[in-house]
């Protein structure tokens, strides 16, 4: 169940993506049914997060992979060194197809998986939601070939204004890439008519950033992002 304080939060998200709520609502019914029906045995999963790479361009200071208490810093060269595979991908995409599940790809950094966008291509042209979630340094490269893939949405990583942004990011000029990143990308929508890829934020509030909050609103509205 939705807790109350957070049910106009999701009818606001499901008049922006009516289709992805009605699915997320079916696939949660059938999901109660058929727990109630098979003795606690649940249905097929509703979102498959699917981890590409352990690589990352930058190095937040509280990011629990490459931060300062990073787990990712004890493992060993070749263990970074592995990828999720296209065909693994592949195999999956098929075996949930017919479950209508949606799929979010996540990382270290996504986009630093030599095949990102073959794999958003595969998971679309089995008609299913695709999300990446990102800090958003290489939306500027990649802006015209992810509006060609259809891909559903965004979710990048926005922890403050430039300097704040940067200092928490520990790679300067980081904020600027990233904005203007996601400024091309809404130019291009507004071009091709289009609103996919939706855009959203994730913050990390901390003590560099919690005064920032309004800012970091504005910021987001400013590149299209859904507040």
């Amino acid at each position: 169940m939705i807790p109350k304080k957070n049910i106009p939060r999701a009818i606001k998200k499901a008049l922006a993506q009516p289709e992805y709520a009605f699915s997320n609502l079916f696939h949660r019914v059938i999901a109660s049914i058929y727990y109630h029906l098979y003795d606690g045995i649940s249905y097929a999963p509703e979102t498959v997060s699917l981890f590409l790479t352990y690589k990352c361009n930058l190095r937040c200071f509280m990011c629990g992979q490459w931060g300062e208490e990073g787990i990712f810093k004890s493992y060993s060269p070749s263990t970074l060194k592995d990828l999720i595979s296209l065909d693994d991908v592949g195999a999956l995409v098929r075996e949930l197809k017919r479950y209508k599940t949606n799929f979010t790809l996540f990382g270290g950094e996504p986009m630093l998986h030599p095949h990102w966008l073959e794999i958003v291509h595969l998971i679309k042209k089995n008609g299913l939601r695709c999300n990446i979630v990102t800090n958003g340094t290489f939306v500027g490269k990649y802006a015209k070939a992810i509006i060609n893939s259809k891909l559903d949405e965004i979710i990048f990583s926005l922890d403050g204004p430039e300097e704040i942004h940067d200092k928490i990011r520990r790679v300067p000029n980081t904020f600027n890439r990233t904005i203007n990143g996601f400024k091309k990308l809404k130019a291009l929508k507004e071009q091709k008519k289009t609103k996919r890829p939706l855009v959203n934020i994730n913050t990390t509030i901390n003590e560099l950033n919690y005064k920032y909050l309004e800012e970091i609103i504005e910021i987001a509205r400013d590149i299209g992002a859904k507040m």
